[in-house]
């Protein structure tokens, strides 16, 4: 089954073709950005069979505050969300309405061994439309990448790429 057709159809977040949105097509006032957070002490509880279903629920909780899905990837142990921002909603407000809201459907609806719960910390970038199609592919590929590298080493990277460089090593994994 695939994530990106389930529950979404007719609401602007992929189109008649079936496919997802353009990154082209997002109209202004909104901006794209690239989020990354991981799991709780990056546990691997975002296995295959709880992947798709998470997916579509998030794309429901990001509909839910007006922000278009372009592209949701990630691993078992943490996730990659490429969407609009709309302007009426603080960066603060997506990442806690995306995280509690999902953490919370998970601890309800799924029976997991163990409490799901998302790390504290994030990196959000902002990404122009050039380079959305490069950043998809990206997200696609994240299982190959993490057959290389770690959740750690990938994030950062992706800070670094993005001229983050005040960070603190010890503080962005709890």
């Amino acid at each position: 089954m695939d994530w990106r057709f389930q529950g979404i159809i007719g609401r602007n977040f992929l189109q008649s073709t079936g496919s997802m949105i353009n990154p082209q097509d997002i109209n202004l006032p909104s901006m794209l950005i690239h989020v990354v957070f991981s799991t709780k002490h990056q546990e691997p509880l975002i296995t295959e069979e709880i992947r798709d279903l998470l997916y579509s629920f998030l794309s429901g909780v990001l509909e839910g505050i007006h922000c278009l899905v372009v592209e949701i990837g990630g691993t078992s142990d943490h996730i990659h969300l490429l969407t609009s921002l709309d302007v009426n909603i603080s960066l603060d407000d997506y990442i806690e309405t995306v995280k509690s809201r999902s953490a919370d459907w998970v601890n309800d609806r799924l029976n997991l061994e163990v409490p799901f719960a998302w790390q504290e910390s994030y990196a959000a970038f902002s990404v122009g439309q050039w380079s959305a199609d490069e950043l998809r592919e990206r997200i696609r590929n994240q299982t190959e990448i993490h057959r290389h590298k770690s959740f750690q080493e990938e994030f950062i990277e992706l800070l670094e790429e993005n001229g983050v460089d005040d960070y603190d090593v010890d503080e962005l994994w709890d």
